[in-house]
């Protein structure tokens, strides 16, 4: 009987913390609802794609291997899109955000993302996010053969300290 007892009050006690988590993972899809992460995520995959042709031409490919480079950047933009797509996504999103913020934090949040500045701020996101890329991408760009050098004399250094790596 104490056995019992003590199992109907582990589920009796473990209820409230069960509910709770319930209504943090529901506020948590209000947020992303209100912040209309779907729409975000589906505008970064489409924006993806469209880099597809500056990809094209930062490959240095001929142009008579474009119809060979859609082909198969077409193929990988379905695998990106499906591994994106909104029905696999949101699962992960409800939990990061409900293992991250409160529920009180995630109803501000829709709150906001609800207000006239919220639904701003997620209008321009996308553009944003563009330029932002862009930006990274150039001054990337603009850095890679000294991040080249640097990591090319790193590797020569530890092949120095380290020359036993060098006998296979």
């Amino acid at each position: 009987m104490k056995i019992v007892t003590t199992l109907l009050l582990t589920v009796l006690l473990s209820l409230p913390v069960y509910a709770e988590q319930t209504s943090l993972e529901k506020a948590a899809e209000e947020m992303l609802i209100a912040s209309q992460t779907e729409k975000v995520l589906d505008q970064t995959v489409k924006q993806m794609e469209g880099m597809m042709d500056q990809t094209f031409i930062a490959a240095g490919l001929p142009e008579s291997a474009k119809p060979e480079f859609d082909k198969a950047m077409k193929t990988q933009m379905e695998w990106l899109e499906d591994f994106l797509s909104w029905e696999t996504m949101k699962p992960m999103y409800v939990e990061i955000y409900s293992s991250v913020y409160s529920e009180k934090e995630l109803k501000a949040m829709t709150a906001f993302y609800s207000s006239e500045v919220g639904q701003k701020v997620i209008e321009k996101s996308p553009e944003l996010i563009q330029k932002t890329m862009q930006v990274t991408m150039q001054r990337l760009g603009e850095k890679m053969p000294e991040l080249q050098s640097k990591m090319q004399e790193a590797i020569v250094d530890l092949k120095k300290k380290f020359p036993e790596s060098e006998e296979g």
